[in-house]
């Protein structure tokens, strides 16, 4: 899976019973979804839909079979719907809390045809959950805004997929912000399946003391006119290590499309490995493309400017960083 070199025996399920989890909704906003005919439901393996199915055999589909392997084992998860031509103005903020020792969850995605959703999924991984394995999948045909953020208490073995389609003049927009110790393994794929799809990728990491992050964002264009954008940014400490890859991939007959990619680490230790690489994969030639890429520590001139100004020098490295980070995180703060 991927180009990265890890060992899968790391992020094998280890899947143990029973499973220990739960999920909440803020009420009110709930209460609207459902009026709008929106649905949260809890799956396991064994009671799937056929459309359930195909989404997640697409998953299947990659060069090697561990992830196959792991789809054939016990779990559950949530399956996410909203019919067609409603729109949710509130925030929809889903908090997911694991408390066994490894429960693999999946998150089913189904947003309508000119419906609009902007979804918050909050995981929360006790100290017992030393594995955590999070897997998305699912079809946008409106518009889709998704946050993902992944807290664990302590540092473990973290594996995360996905693989969101997105219809025609349909757009999705994935923020993920994995607050992670230990070793993350990442493949996340933004299919742009029909005329006029768009998809963006945001993807934004600390890595402290031995982290070794690994993660791959991949926007596909399949069809013309379509457009992409990823923006990836990371922050290494101490010794940590962090690959971080996007490809933007153009098709044969994928003409008029627009991609475009940005990777960019700041490196904040003195024993730091860190990998940034925005890739080019284009089979058409009537298309427009980019990327870039950079490694660096703080701005010196940035830094004296603030210790100038009064700062003690962790404030102004803190200031930085945020300010490195912002683009990925609209303005969130980074601890």
């Amino acid at each position: 899976m991927m180009g990265f070199k890890y060992d899968p025996a790391d992020f094998i399920w280890a899947v143990t019973e029973p499973l220990c989890w739960d999920w909440n909704v803020t009420e009110a906003n709930l209460t609207k979804f459902t009026q709008l005919g929106g649905t949260i439901k809890q799956i396991q393996r064994h009671n799937l839909t056929d459309w359930q199915r195909e989404q997640l055999a697409r998953l299947t589909t990659q060069p090697d079979q561990f992830v196959a392997d792991q789809l054939v084992k016990a779990w559950q998860g949530l399956a996410i719907t909203l019919p067609a031509n409603v729109e949710l103005n509130e925030p929809l903020q889903l908090k997911i809390n694991v408390d066994s020792a490894a429960t693999p969850l999946i998150v089913l995605l189904n947003i309508g045809a000119n419906s609009r959703l902007n979804l918050t999924t909050d995981f929360h991984f006790t100290a017992e959950t030393p594995q955590s394995s999070i897997v998305f999948a699912g079809e946008v045909a409106g518009q889709l805004d998704c946050r993902t953020e992944w807290h664990a208490e302590q540092s473990g073995n973290h594996l995360l997929l996905g693989e969101l389609a997105v219809q025609q003049s349909a757009r999705c927009s994935w923020t993920v912000i994995p607050r992670l110790r230990g070793k993350l393994l990442g493949n996340l794929k933004i299919k742009l399946a029909q005329p006029g799809a768009s998809g963006y990728f945001y993807a934004g990491s600390l890595a402290r003391q031995d982290d070794q992050f690994n993660l791959q964002t991949q926007i596909q264009h399949f069809a013309p006119h379509t457009f992409s954008r990823i923006k990836m940014r990371g922050v290494l400490f101490d010794n940590a290590k962090m690959n971080f890859t996007s490809v933007g991939q153009i098709e044969h007959g994928a003409h008029g499309a627009n991609a475009d990619q940005e990777n960019r680490l700041l490196t904040a230790g003195p024993e730091v490995l860190g990998s940034a690489n925005p890739m080019l994969l284009i089979d058409e030639n009537d298309v427009q493309a980019g990327h870039a890429a950079s490694i660096g520590q703080y701005d010196e001139e940035q830094l004296y400017y603030l210790q100038s100004r009064g700062l003690p020098l962790f404030l102004a490295e803190q200031i930085l960083i945020n300010t490195f980070m912002q683009p990925v995180l609209e303005g969130g703060v980074v601890k």
